[in-house]
């Protein structure tokens, strides 16, 4: 008898959001030295769902380490500030280390926000993200400003972002 493991390098999402009402529990501590991981498309949700309508990350560390598919239904991006209603732009602050691995997302905004500020990350302020890589595959359709990465990005630093191969609808 033979048996076979099979490993995927990709973590699909299932579409849902993980509870973060008392926390979500990644691996790691959040340093520079020991970044909380992104283990899986869960995680990235959880990530979405900790920082939705809250500026967020401030000091703290995120590392990727699987491929993530995040298309089976439209991903709210990293500190979404929530259906446009004139609220203040919420942003990202902390760092976030791509790895080299990829994020597929895909989006129709177009009905929904205005149409407006879509990305991996909504908004980012005095952030990092680096070594990160929107995967082939991926479209976003907005009525204007789709920001790939991120939407806004003040005083953020991007360092070894890649495209590849993807549909990105709206003005820039």
């Amino acid at each position: 008898v033979t048996y076979y493991a099979v490993f995927s390098d990709t973590s699909v999402w299932d579409g849902t959001y993980p509870s973060v009402t008392n926390g979500y529990t990644f691996m790691g501590k959040g340093t520079q030295t020991s970044p909380y991981l992104i283990q899986s498309a869960q995680d990235l949700a959880a990530l979405s769902a900790l920082s939705s309508g809250i500026d967020y990350g401030s000091g703290i560390y995120y590392k990727l380490t699987i491929n993530l598919d995040m298309s089976k239904k439209a991903f709210n991006p990293i500190s979404w500030r929530g259906s446009y209603t004139g609220t203040q732009w919420k942003y990202f602050q902390g760092e976030f280390d791509g790895n080299n691995k990829s994020v597929k997302l895909v989006a129709d905004i177009t009905a929904i926000d205005n149409g407006t500020g879509y990305g991996l990350f909504q908004g980012l302020s005095n952030a990092t993200v680096k070594n990160s890589t929107i995967a082939t595959g991926s479209s976003i359709k907005a009525i204007n400003r789709v920001g790939v990465i991120a939407y806004i990005g003040l005083y953020t630093m991007f360092a070894k972002r890649r495209f590849v191969s993807n549909t990105i609808v709206g003005s820039i």
